[in-house]
């Protein structure tokens, strides 16, 4: 500490406790901080244990592919950045939280525990706790007097665990969850007496539990159940399975639960027009019928729009009813993009959100309590995505260092910050001619530590993330330039940096402009204690990235601009200053989009080819298979990045997309690189949602050269056939058979329906019945048979010899070909 207390003031001293947890903690995360060559290093202050950012609060990799993280005191799961559909137990207790895949599997430490909870194993008694029936469970256990949370070792793979406990009053839950059966909160008060005991938690006696709205037409999308005792919680967040609960009666102990409906039907590219955010509480006791109805009539009422990032794209809406200080998960919905939806909440309920596009980074959004009845609409994704300031993490001063941190690169013209980890960001801090701090990549992205002059100095702060991502066309660059005057100061103080948001009027539900003009307006505002006012001098455009910028004439701030029919997307640069002396210019590229629709792009060198999906072969959806998506790029300079997409129908307005996340580039050589993309489609209710897209799909595929300049963007880079499974049932009887009697062949021709998510009878079709002698391998075509209204296919044959009969169907553009066997013996 000699560094930060010496020769503080009496008051400066009194603010240091706050201070130093920041700066130190900033030294901690940074791998290589950056300092000045003419200061000697400077140890970092100890930060208390408490103050320190936990790994699990920036995220933390699950070993499924999929990712948790701590976000305003709720856990969020995704994969690729998007929300998980998987079922996870979220365990908060002591001030720890895990997270655990509810069909079993290790738990994962989200932020450890600042105090353990007591340790089981400490008592006399051997206690087994047992679910009859189950393979895997997570079991949890509260001493009913105190509520204290007791740790319960679930290593073991099947639905058992066995502690240790003292004579007592205790309270067992356990968390089992098996696909296509359901999740099961099972929870049971006991008695552990003087002798070895075993607690059975029956499925059985569980009952079904959730919010059901007062209307057919919606359906569960997600829902989060949880139980709280004693500060701890189990939480259970997942899918739209049914939930089921033990009815109980614990004072002390709640179960939560949070439901969110959307149109039955809905997916991700076909989201409904309606969400309902649903919540309730039982305290103490669960009755024997666990289940809620909400009147709509009585919720809080809302039209939320949600804009496009230029082009047509899924959507998602994440939100998580606040519970005081108990841990909780968030629970996800599609929306729809370049559209609205009606949102129906539980009313006086103040609900965490985050919204976010495909794999793309999701603001989080003011928490939201609705009153009963109608209450104002609000806007999602307006245009233009810039640098916003992040209220929590922010560039500050304390003594003679600056710690640099702006992480919200990309947040929404709200004023919602959000952080994109695919750009490439660099931070450079300087003075006069001499550079103070640089980073780039993962660096930049993270705080940076500098040691600065003890005296007064006029500093330049550059800040720019540059991205190309698939589900978004505009913010391609955005950046921050400027410069501040700044002091030693004995406190932590905020760089007195200006911000200028930038808000544009006058675009349709895509960002885009159109004939009429659009108006653009920035508030600029220094940032700190006593800011000097800041105001906006120059408002600029460009139609060509960057090339030219044409000032715009300001009037109060605000400029107005008729699109040039040209124009694919329109670049702003802002430029303010403050009374200080301060300035900042501000450059977003492709801010919004223009009238003219974007075709391919070529700047330099950079080319694609041999882009190839799934080996060339068409993909037949199951709901297990995975492919893969890749594509050769060269430049003479290397490949730095690409990324490609799938989509249904025409470029500009597609009927679907379908996101392949972030592409692995490896390098082929010194000018070349092979980009590759893997992804499955899991639910295909979910991914694809209508029959009607079975067919031909196209690629959309673009890379970027190491040069930062040169980069390809194709519309068509390439296509394949995304095709219905098909399935035949086929019996030939009778069997065995005498020699030259008739046997009958009967069977059905079945598709997958990617709406229902059953298999349909398919009519009309054309199928081959072939025969294979036993012994051979040759199949000899006898007749083509067409299936009847109902799929069915029925036909007769003499008995010649032993053999195979079998029902081939060839598939087509939509279908997949398949085909089944019944072997006959002839006598």
């Amino acid at each position: 500490m000699p560094l930060i207390r010496e020769g503080l003031s009496r008051r400066a001293a009194g603010a240091v406790g706050a201070s130093t947890a920041v700066l130190a903690a900033s030294v901690l995360l940074v791998p290589g901080t950056a300092t000045a060559t003419p200061a000697a290093p400077v140890a970092p202050a100890p930060v208390p244990a408490e103050k320190r950012p936990a790994p699990g609060e920036r995220g933390v990799a699950l070993g499924n592919g999929e990712r948790a993280e701590l976000v305003d005191g709720a856990v969020r799961v995704t994969r690729d950045g998007r929300p998980s559909t998987g079922r996870y137990t979220v365990t908060s207790a002591g001030g720890g939280v895990t997270v655990q895949p509810a069909a079993g599997g290790a738990a994962t430490v989200l932020r450890p525990a600042r105090a353990k909870s007591a340790r089981a194993a400490s008592g006399p008694q051997t206690v087994k706790l047992v679910i009859p029936g189950a393979r895997s469970a997570n079991f949890f256990v509260w001493e009913r007097t105190s509520l204290s949370f007791l740790e319960v070792d679930n290593s073991n793979p099947d639905a058992r665990a066995t502690l240790r406990l003292s004579p007592g009053k205790y309270f067992a839950l356990a968390m089992n969850h098996t696909n296509g059966d359901g999740t099961y909160v099972l929870a049971k008060p006991f008695t552990v007496p003087k002798k070895a005991v075993t607690v059975t938690l029956d499925r059985k006696a569980a009952r079904e539990t959730g919010i059901r709205a007062d209307t057919g037409s919606v359906a569960r999308y997600q829902t989060s159940v949880g139980i709280t005792g004693g500060g701890s919680m189990v939480n259970s967040v997942g899918g739209a399975e049914k939930v089921y609960v033990t009815p109980f009666s614990v004072p002390g102990v709640s179960l939560h639960l949070h439901d969110v409906l959307t149109r039955k039907g809905s997916s991700l590219n076909f989201p409904g027009p309606v969400r309902y955010d649903l919540t309730h509480t039982f305290r103490d006791t669960v009755p024997a019928n666990p289940l809620v109805k909400a009147v709509t009539a009585k919720l809080g009422k809302s039209v939320t729009t949600v804009r496009a990032p230029g082009a047509r794209t899924t959507g998602w809406l994440q939100s998580s009813p606040r519970l005081g200080n108990s841990m909780n998960g968030y629970a996800a919905a599609p929306v729809p993009v370049a559209g609205a939806f009606t949102q129906y909440a539980t009313p006086g309920v103040s609900f965490a959100r985050s919204f976010g596009y495909g794999y793309g980074p999701a603001p989080e959004l003011p928490d939201r309590t609705l009153r009963a009845g109608a209450n104002p609409g609000e806007i999602l994704g307006a245009a233009p995505v810039q640098p916003v300031r992040d209220p929590e993490r922010h560039s500050v001063r304390l003594g003679s260092r600056i710690l640099l941190w702006e992480p919200g690169t990309h947040g929404d013209a709200a004023g919602n910050p959000a952080r994109d980890d695919r750009a490439r960001k660099t931070v450079r801090l300087s003075s006069g001619a001499d550079l103070i701090a640089e980073a780039t990549g993962d660096e930049a992205a993270a705080p940076i530590t500098a040691r600065v002059s003890d005296s007064r100095a006029d500093y330049r702060l550059e800040h720019t993330a540059v991205r190309r991502v698939h589900e978004s066309r505009l913010s391609t660059e955005v950046r921050n330039d400027w410069t501040f005057s700044s002091d030693w100061v004995g406190f932590e103080a905020e760089l007195p940096l200006i911000d200028a948001p930038i808000k544009v009027g006058g675009l349709d539900a895509y960002n885009r402009a159109g004939t009429g003009p659009v108006t653009v307006s920035a508030a600029p505002a220094t940032r700190g204690e006593n800011p000097a006012p800041a105001s906006t001098s120059r408002i600029e455009y460009s139609i060509n990235d960057g090339a030219d910028w044409v000032d715009m004439p300001l009037t109060r701030g605000a400029a107005t601009l008729t699109v040039p029919a040209a124009a694919s997307f329109v670049s702003l640069r802002v430029t303010a200053e403050n009374t200080g002396g301060g300035t900042v210019r501000k450059t977003v590229k492709r801010a919004f989009a223009g009238p003219l629709p974007a075709g391919d792009e070529q700047i330099g060198a950079t080319r694609i080819s041999k882009a190839v999906v799934n080996n060339g072969r068409p993909i037949e959806v199951t709901g297990h298979e995975d492919f893969t998506a890749r594509f050769t790029a060269t430049d003479p300079s290397g490949i730095r990045a690409g990324g490609m997409y799938l989509y249904s129908g025409s470029h500009d307005n597609p009927a679907a997309v379908l996101d392949l996340g972030t592409a692995e580039c490896s390098r082929t050589g010194a000018t070349s690189a092979i980009c590759e993309s893997e992804r499955g489609f899991g639910d295909f209710r979910d991914s694809l949602g209508r029959n009607s897209l079975a067919g031909t799909w196209r690629l959309a595929a673009w890379a970027e050269a190491n040069d930062g300049t040169s980069l390809t963007s194709l519309r068509s880079a390439g296509a394949v056939r995304i095709r219905h499974n098909t399935e035949i049932l086929v019996d030939a009887a009778p069997e065995p058979v005498v020699k030259g009697r008739t046997i009958t062949v009967t069977g059905t021709l079945l598709r997958d329906d990617w709406e229902r998510v059953i298999n349909v009878p398919l009519a009309g079709r054309p199928v081959k019945l072939l025969f294979t002698r036993a012994g051979s391998t040759v199949h000899s075509t006898v007749k083509t048979v067409r299936t009847d209204a109902k799929g069915g296919l029925r036909t007769t044959v003499k008995a010649v010899a032993d053999g195979t009969w079998r029902y081939s169907f060839a598939g087509d553009g939509t279908l997949a070909g398949t085909s089944a066997s019944d072997y006959v013996d002839v006598r």
